[in-house]
């Protein structure tokens, strides 16, 4: 968990330094590499060290390539897109448990793991940059490119002046040539406000979570049925929050489920002495709570502008490994008073979902491509009337009135397969 963390920080910032594109392919190479040696350390140093790096490189690709995917749609689709990947993660996870179920040698099972990552390396050639950060960094002719080659693969046809107000605006924009860095996420009032409180609530929804998908395998029965069982329920779940982020916005869905995970974790704590009432509404807290960690990852790149992006969704899932690390601890209080553990994940849920209260909400509108953007987001609308004049939100809107809904089909084909395979290389939770 702290090699994931850590990672997600060092290649978030990468990420926004030198492109998403490299930066997923790197990733991946040495994920494989990382998990391919950890299968056959000598002894249990070597293995943790090797663990921590891989957890490092997997992280930042999969956080690397959720903001990739983000970027390459429009606000009608994003959701979709968002939750597809978010829906695949769990799809991996129910495919690691069938895979720990027939593959009982922890040696094997790390090394199938690693092995099966091998046909995502084609991602150098396939996987296309995001047109954003080309055109926040200047590199206009290559978003042009990787657009007319999603314009052919839809069908659409992108008129040329779009083009040239795209290479006029990169040009006059104020925070084209500056290189960003994680304090920009602290710089400014609103973006202090944004990360501050986004860090905090994956803190608590991300500790949530972890606790009790922990606490299912102690639950009675075969441990493999019941963490498969609570897969699939994610799975169900994670297409509802979909369907309900869609119709009543982000904040909402996560906020409102939280809360609810939470009422269920401290139901179970109150009902410690009728064991069976007691696990049932903590498996209502899991599964629900399971919802609120989908929905919140599809819901942080929104928030970020394209500069920082990456660095503020690495910050946010480093976060987010802090709650990982302590809740294994949480259930330990146990010993102490019974119901703490779960007095203590209702109590955390219920804060995660307050602090959602306090970000913005993004249902509809156009991603942020600038800090300046974010900093004006409360003072004025999003979206005004077709105005090409070129000022700070010019490139956002140009970006998602022509260009990005050509785009989905690539985002579609190229990124939920990723998802799948990358959220395999954990044994960890079995």
């Amino acid at each position: 968990m702290a090699g994931a963390g850590l990672g997600g920080i060092f290649f978030g910032t990468l990420s926004d330094r030198f492109g998403r594109q490299p930066t997923t392919v790197l990733c991946l190479l040495l994920h494989l590499a990382l998990s391919t040696g950890a299968s056959f350390t000598p002894d249990y140093v070597s293995f943790i060290v090797l663990r921590a790096l891989d957890g490092a490189a997997a992280n930042g690709a999969i956080y690397t390539a959720f903001v990739l995917a983000v970027e390459v749609v429009g606000p009608s689709k994003r959701n979709a897109v968002s939750m597809a990947i978010s829906l695949s993660a769990s799809v991996g996870y129910f495919l690691l448990c069938l895979l720990a179920y027939y593959i009982r040698t922890w040696r094997n099972l790390q090394l199938v793991q690693a092995v099966i990552m091998t046909p995502l390396l084609c991602y150098w050639w396939v996987l296309p940059e995001s047109p954003r950060w080309l055109i926040s960094n200047k590199r206009v002719k290559s978003a042009r490119d990787v657009l007319q080659r999603a314009a052919r693969v839809n069908d659409v046809t992108i008129p040329d002046d779009v083009y040239t107000s795209l290479l006029t605006t990169s040009a006059e924009s104020n925070e084209a040539k500056k290189r960003f860095t994680i304090t920009d996420l602290l710089r400014t009032p609103q973006m202090r406000k944004i990360t501050v409180t986004v860090c905090l609530t994956w803190i608590f929804i991300t500790g949530v979570y972890y606790g009790l998908i922990v606490g299912t395998t102690d639950l009675a029965g075969d441990p493999y049925v019941n963490f498969a069982l609570g897969t699939a329920l994610e799975m169900g779940l994670a297409v509802l929050g979909w369907a309900a982020m869609e119709r009543f916005g982000r904040k909402p869905v996560i906020a409102g489920s939280a809360l609810l995970a939470g009422i269920g974790c401290l139901a179970s704590a109150g009902t410690t002495g009728l064991p069976t009432v007691s696990r049932n509404f903590a498996l209502v807290g899991r599964v629900v709570n399971a919802m609120s960690f989908h929905c919140l990852a599809a819901y942080t790149p929104e928030v970020f502008p394209t500069v920082v992006r990456s660095t503020g969704m690495g910050i946010a899932t480093a976060c987010s490994r802090i709650g990982s690390m302590l809740a294994p601890f949480v259930t330990l209080l146990g010993d102490v008073w019974l119901p703490l553990p779960m007095l203590t994940f209702g109590v955390a849920s219920c804060a995660g979902g307050l602090a959602v209260c306090l970000l913005p909400e993004t249902l509809g509108l156009p991603l942020p491509e600038t800090i300046e953007d974010v900093e004006n987001s409360g003072r004025e609308p999003q979206r005004k009337e077709k105005d090409k004049s070129v000022t700070s939100s010019a490139l956002s809107w140009y970006l998602n009135e022509y260009v990005y809904e050509a785009l989905e089909h690539l985002a579609l084909s190229h990124t939920a397969s990723y998802y799948v395979h990358v959220h395999e290389r954990v044994p960890t939770v079995l």
